[in-house]
């Protein structure tokens, strides 16, 4: 069985830093705001980008390790790297907006700069876009579970030999429309990038685990809502991104992750470190 590591992981997290200061283990540099994503990414290309998606493009910006400002293309490895996004609420805003516009008028009212964000797809896309990734390209969207359903498909691309290497991401907005619909929302962007397990020491992940009641899964709770405040469909990525760089700080050996509720079941991975 091929296993898979997680190789870089970051959470960008409006108003309270980066997962360092998260989790405590360094100051950790703040994380600006959608409106100010040019601070990290550059002015060009956010031209008409969602909240979702700027938060997105932020966290994978410091998943890869790059400086600040727009990249310098093409990266390396990046026809081999694969995209998966998991937001349940990422581009409703816009949806709703269209609709209004079309129901006041008529479709020659919507700005043609705007119909690209009514796609689900738009912020795995966008990720793709930017740095020139050609592999597999998706976005899931199934409810509380779907931050560990695009963990687990990162998973299988690698096994699969689709992909090298997969960015997968987990992002909510907090805007009015996503609100009124799921209740509160803590706006956040949590990247995970994986690749696959040639022997080298690391955080290893595990088999994805479904189940109907939390208790079969053999796992506790964790805090991350108390933490941070209900985020959806990047629960699961967040989870295992804090998860990833608590074990990176020789916290632990092992550490364990669930996300999910009683409408859509649970979802749970753990992840181990090897030496040295």
């Amino acid at each position: 069985m091929t296993g898979v590591l997680v190789t870089s992981q970051t959470v960008h997290l409006p108003g309270d830093g980066t997962i360092d200061s998260l989790l405590g283990l360094l100051a950790g540099e703040p994380a600006v705001h959608p409106d100010q994503a040019h601070l990290l990414l550059g002015r060009k290309g956010l031209l008409f980008k969602e909240p979702s998606t700027r938060l997105a493009l932020c966290a994978v910006h410091r998943a890869l390790g790059l400086p600040d400002g727009r990249p310098e293309l093409p990266l390396a490895g990046s026809d081999r790297t694969a995209v998966i996004v998991s937001s349940n609420y990422g581009n409703v805003a816009t949806v709703a907006d269209i609709v209004d516009e079309e129901r006041a008028g008529s479709g020659h009212d919507v700005s043609p700069l705007r119909s690209p964000n009514a796609s689900s797809n738009v912020i795995a896309s966008t990720i793709a876009i930017r740095w020139g990734f050609t592999g597999p390209n998706l976005t899931v969207c199934s409810g509380e579970t779907s931050g560990l359903d695009a963990v687990k498909l990162g998973a299988l691309a690698l096994r699969a030999g689709r992909a090298d290497r997969v960015v997968v991401v987990g992002v909510e907005p907090d805007d009015d429309v996503a609100v009124a619909i799921a209740g509160p929302l803590r706006a956040v962007a949590a990247c995970v990038i994986l690749e696959r397990d040639n022997g080298q020491p690391g955080v290893h992940l595990g088999r994805v685990s479904r189940s109907s009641t939390v208790d079969d899964l053999l796992l506790d709770t964790d805090t991350t809502d108390e933490r941070v405040g209900p985020t959806s469909g990047a629960r699961g990525v967040l989870q295992v991104a804090l998860a990833a760089a608590w074990l990176r700080s020789a916290a632990g050996e092992r550490a364990g992750v669930v996300c999910g509720g009683s409408a859509d079941g649970y979802a749970a991975v753990h992840l181990s470190v090897s030496g040295p």
